[in-house]
């Protein structure tokens, strides 16, 4: 693809360089940023996400607020997906991603887009009072975002992240989620 040789020319530095002005531009380029990154293979959205995170705490929560405010959540979880196991938990335990209201957005987007498959995997890293955030916040899901839940985490083999969510849950919402498991059709069985 012509997009991903045109980034093979570009050095490192020159990567990061325009990760900084799509963050700190007053015109929040993260936008344009994003949707170049849609057109990139797997190994440049994870080198192009390790960049970011190695550039520290304040880029990754810029960039975690524009996806908030612009709704780009489906531009992110790919490159996040990408990013190495190092990059992705230094994603995870951003103080940011603790406060509710940006962790709901991500929950939110992760159903619209269907992106439960990238986003289950970050839980286990998450620290645990953003954990525990989470926790309480999937409870207040409707059912048919759970239920939704628990399809994408059959269909992708994630059911230890499911059940460890599901474990940390109060005796009420694990019964809620057991029950709505029981309820589905038999594609569900584990």
């Amino acid at each position: 693809d012509i997009v991903n040789d045109l980034v093979t020319l570009l050095p490192p530095d020159r990567l990061k360089r325009l990760a900084l002005t799509a963050s700190h531009s007053k015109q929040n380029l993260w936008a344009e940023a994003l949707s170049l990154t849609e057109h990139l293979n797997d190994d440049w959205k994870g080198k192009i996400g390790d960049i970011i995170a190695q550039e520290g705490e304040e880029l990754l929560t810029n960039m975690l607020r524009s996806a908030q405010a612009l709704d780009l959540w489906d531009g992110v979880f790919p490159v996040v997906a990408c990013m190495s196991d190092d990059s992705r938990k230094r994603l995870a335990q951003l103080s940011a991603l603790a406060e509710p209201e940006l962790l709901m957005a991500v929950l939110l987007s992760a159903d619209k887009h269907d992106l439960w498959p990238l986003f289950l995997p970050l839980l286990a890293d998450m620290p645990p009072d953003t954990r525990a955030t989470a926790v309480h916040l999937v409870e207040e899901l409707p059912d048919a975002v759970i239920v939704r839940m628990l399809e994408s985490a059959l269909a992708h083999h994630l059911w230890h992240h499911m059940l460890a969510l599901v474990a940390e849950m109060d005796e009420p919402q694990t019964k809620r989620v057991a029950d709505l498991l029981a309820r589905q059709s038999d594609a569900l069985v584990i």
